[in-house]
Order: structure tokens, then C-alpha cells, then sequence
């Protein structure tokens, strides 16, 4: 072979040598880069995380809640439901829950519960109860409820106001035959007289008066027109008028003057008979004071 004949082929040979090298530097290098898109997926192609779409507690922002209520039984496997003050709310069962307690309690077991609020994804106005623990009220001469049911120190009670619904820890206070949470912060509560007024304004109070099983509504609902017609013209409430926590008084009747609002409520609790006689002088703190008071009167339980 001449010269130029066997230049040509050593440059030919070096061309495609480097052509080689370069093919199979690029596979390897697609193949080794970290693969970004499927750091955060699984084999399916779905984010890693809890499948019912609940976001993982943490502690800072999911606080250990304590309510007091009436178990209805087992709605699924994971779910249960429990009469409330409230009303009934359903809780999924977290990790900690024995089956064994659950399998001890019956339908309208009194139980106390301690449970937290989680945020479902998607939706920043739902949240999901997640059960931490329960367990069957036991019998207590100190602190209980008729039949001897314990009724926590403590619990978390629903309020709606201006039509916005918040929960808030009330604390457990004791009359005379009764016992009812009452936001301690805000309130006084006269076990003697029966009296629930505010702190910082007195003059907003609630008084508490028991009667038989027998109460004659009418003539209850007679005495109560009488004393209100004093500071203007009475008018029954009944439906949306009533804040919801009130609606199923047997009686709401209300009168104002330029000065107070008084109202007359009669609610049939557990076959006894309870009037909330409210005082609300005019003012700003009659906003409050009303769905506070509402609130903790609807967990009297006679004891």
C-alpha cells in the first residue's frame, strides 16, 4: 500500500474510534445521572405519603384534644362514632387504639377520649379526628354524672359565631345537682346561685334554675312573658333565629330596651328541667358573650 492509501485508513480507523467512545460515554452518563423525576414517586408513578390523603401530624400543630361523650358503635373497620355534646362525630382510629377496647364497649357506653385534628390535602377547611385513645367511663362519686359516667376536667366545645364555627378548651365547673364546661377565662360560674357571669363585665350573666320532671311549660312560658313585658315587647325565637347550640329549647323567648336584652330559655336536659334567665346590657361584648354562654350551657348534665 503507498503512503496516502495508509494515511486515509489511520485517520478512517482514529474517526471511528472516537465515534465509539463518544455513543457509549452518552448512554453511561443517561444512566448514572440521579433521575430527579422519580425521587419523589414510587414504582406506580404516585407521590410517597399516606394514601387517605391526611397530611402527617405534627406536634406543634396537632394538640392532643380530650372530649366526653356517648359511643354508638362501629361505622367500618377504621371508623367509629360518638355522641357528643356537640352532637355525633365520627373518628378514624389511629395506630395507638387497642381492638380489645373497642371490643369491650357497647352501644351507649359513656367514654372519655383523647384524639387529635388533622388537615386533609386538597381541602384547608376539612379535617379529619383521628382517635388516640378511649376508654369506658368508670363509675366516681367526685366529678361525675348521673350513673356515675367521669366527665374529664376538660373538653373541646364547638362555638359559632357570626356564622363562623371554632373550637375551644372549656373547663369543668359543678352546680348544685349539675355539672357544665365554662370558658374559665372568660367566666365566673356562682355554683350557689347558679350564676354564670363574664370576668371583665359582669353584667352579661346567665342564672341557672332547675325544675322537677313534672315543670309546667305554660305556665313557665306565662311568668316568663310577664317579667320580660317589663323591658319591652316579648317575641318567641324559634328555627334560624335561635343560635344552633339552642334550638332545641322547649321555649326562647326575648324582649330589649335601649339598654339590655334579656331572653327566657327552657330546655328539657335529661328529664330535668333547666330556665336560662340571660341578661345582655347593650354593648360590644354581647357579640361574645352569647355563643359563649350558649355553648357551655348545652353540656349541663345533671350529676
Amino acid at each position: 500500500m503507498n503512503k496516502p492509501k495508509q494515511l486515509a485508513a489511520i485517520l478512517m480507523t482514529a474517526v471511528l474510534a472516537v465515534s465509539l467512545a463518544a455513543c457509549n460515554n452518552g448512554g453511561n452518563s443517561a444512566n448514572n445521572q440521579p433521575d430527579s423525576g422519580n425521587a419523589t414517586t414510587n414504582n406506580e408513578g404516585t407521590p410517597p405519603g399516606n394514601a387517605s390523603g391526611v397530611t402527617d401530624p405534627a406536634p406543634a400543630d396537632n394538640p392532643i384534644l380530650q372530649g366526653t361523650g356517648t359511643y354508638n358503635g362501629a361505622a367500618d373497620s377504621h371508623t367509629i362514632e360518638i355522641e357528643t355534646p356537640d352532637g355525633p362525630i365520627a373518628f378514624q382510629l389511629g395506630e395507638s387504639i387497642d381492638p380489645a377496647v373497642l371490643d369491650q364497649l357497647q352501644e351507649k357506653d359513656p367514654v372519655t377520649f383523647e384524639y387529635q385534628e388533622m388537615a386533609i390535602e386538597g381541602d384547608a377547611t376539612a379535617k379529619q379526628r383521628v382517635l388516640t385513645k378511649i376508654e369506658k367511663a368508670e363509675s366516681s362519686s367526685v366529678g361525675g354524672t348521673e350513673g356515675g359516667a367521669v366527665r374529664p376536667e376538660t373538653t373541646e366545645l364547638t362555638l359559632e359565631i357570626e356564622g363562623n364555627k371554632e373550637q375551644k378548651t372549656a373547663k369543668l365547673a359543678h352546680g348544685e345537682g349539675y355539672s357544665l364546661y365554662i370558658f374559665d377565662e372568660l367566666f365566673n360560674f356562682d355554683a350557689k346561685s347558679g350564676t354564670l357571669s363574664m370576668k371583665s363585665f359582669p353584667d352579661y350573666k346567665v342564672e341557672i334554675v332547675q325544675f322537677p320532671v313534672d315543670y309546667n311549660l305554660d305556665m313557665l312560658r306565662k311568668e316568663a312573658e310577664a317579667a320580660l313585658a317589663k323591658i319591652g315587647e316579648v317575641r318567641e325565637l324559634k328555627g334560624d333565629e335561635i343560635n344552633s347550640t339552642m334550638r332545641d329549647a322547649d321555649l326562647f323567648l326575648l324582649a330589649s330596651s335601649n339598654k339590655e336584652t334579656k331572653e327566657v330559655i327552657v330546655k328539657d336536659i335529661d328529664g330535668i328541667g333547666y330556665q336560662f334567665n340571660v341578661t345582655m346590657p347593650v354593648g360590644e361584648a354581647s357579640d361574645g358573650f352569647g355563643p359563649h354562654a350558649f355553648a357551655s350551657l348545652n353540656t349541663i348534665a345533671k350529676e
